[in-house]
């Protein structure tokens, strides 16, 4: 029976010595991604339809990207963390994951919202566009009008070529849906990438200090992500604390102009288990040092940011793109995703059955 577990305190090693692997189901030789593990596999096995995960540093997107489905990382305090083991209070996330952009849209739609519990929750209205609209009478959603940022630099520089070939193709599709590509770059994202992990580990270290006896009962990946937070000088973490309102302050001024952004997904597709390392044009590289390259970025500046698949490798492992938004705009960018997915079929792909003839080219 497969396994659907979580990462032990969503940030444990695939293998979870309480639960065992949790496998992808387009290769069971290949890790889900985490740390919705659990999520990201009951969804790509059609066990369910809908699915909340938890997103530190990715924890929606990258098991969405590598499962082959879709995820959003809502704005920082749209839905509330009430209840949710922390990680990193700086950092974390709670969304929808579904098979598709308008699911996310409806499953946000029905968690959104100030909860007293959490303090740090908002509650400004979400659209009515999540729930209604032209999409749901069958008519073609038209991006008209929309300005997309096509994001390289930083998201590009480290990026397997097949992933790179499917962004660009997904880039395509929009503008056949009317919208307006534009390349576009954000200077400091690298800033933001080493940053999050700094805060990620020193938050974990901090909120799991009462644990500091038992390290030998956790999971070893957990512990050694964690305990390099304890070894930070307080001005490293406090450095990186002041680089999110410089990445934030660059991705409004690019909103200024447009709509919304694009991004790869991940660089790589997902990893096998032997190996744990994500191939990137046939060089090896580890897996944190890459995984989340393109997904920090929505940790750091709070932005909402929506993982939707935009195809498959030669091994037939799923592909994705990502798309983020402005502050509490949610709608727009599953308007985006959405409308991508109708002109599309990579979302509907199953493991189970065989892949579309639908390919991004090589």
């Amino acid at each position: 029976m497969a396994k659907l577990a979580t990462s032990e305190f969503a940030a444990g090693q695939p293998d979870n010595r309480t639960f065992g692997r949790v496998t992808n189901p387009w290769d069971v030789d290949r890790w889900t991604g985490g740390s919705s593990t659990g999520s990201g596999a009951a969804l790509a096995r059609r066990l369910l339809p809908l699915a909340i995960g938890t997103d530190t540093g990715g924890s929606i997107r990258v098991p969405s990207a590598w499962c082959g489905t879709t995820g959003l990382k809502p704005t920082f305090g749209r839905v509330s963390c009430a209840g949710v083991l922390p990680l990193s209070w700086t950092l974390d996330h709670v969304g929808p994951m579904a098979r598709t952009a308008r699911d996310c849209g409806l499953l946000l739609a029905a968690i959104a919202g100030s909860d007293p519990l959490d303090p740090g929750s908002t509650a400004p209205a979400v659209s009515d566009r999540l729930v209604t609209g032209p999409w749901c009478s069958g008519t073609p959603t038209s991006l008209a009008g929309l300005r997309i940022g096509a994001v390289g630099g930083w998201f590009t520089d480290v990026c397997d070529g097949e992933v790179l070939s499917a962004w660009r193709v997904a880039l395509e599709v929009l503008a056949d849906a009317g919208a307006v590509v534009v390349p576009v770059e954000l200077p400091s994202a690298h800033l933001a990438f080493e940053a999050g992990w700094k805060i990620l580990m020193a938050e974990a270290a901090s909120l799991h200090e009462p644990h500091l006896g038992r390290l030998g009962e956790l999971d070893p990946g957990f512990v050694a992500r964690m305990m390099p937070g304890r070894e930070q000088r307080t001005i490293d973490y406090l450095r990186a604390l002041r680089i999110r309102p410089v990445v934030f302050s660059e991705a409004m001024a690019a909103f200024e102009s447009l709509d919304a952004l694009c991004t790869i997904g991940i660089p790589g597709t997902a990893p096998r288990f032997d190996q744990l390392t994500v191939e990137v044009n046939d060089v090896s590289h580890p897996m944190q040092a890459v995984h989340s390259r393109a997904t920090m970025f929505g940790n750091m500046t709070g932005l909402p940011a929506l993982m939707c698949p935009s195809g498959f490798d030669r091994k037939n492992l799923p592909t994705a793109a990502q798309f983020i938004g402005r502050p509490f705009d949610e709608a727009t960018i599953i308007d985006v995703g959405g409308a991508f997915q109708e002109r599309t079929t990579h979302h509907l792909a199953s493991a189970l059955q065989p892949v579309p003839t639908e390919r991004s080219p090589s």
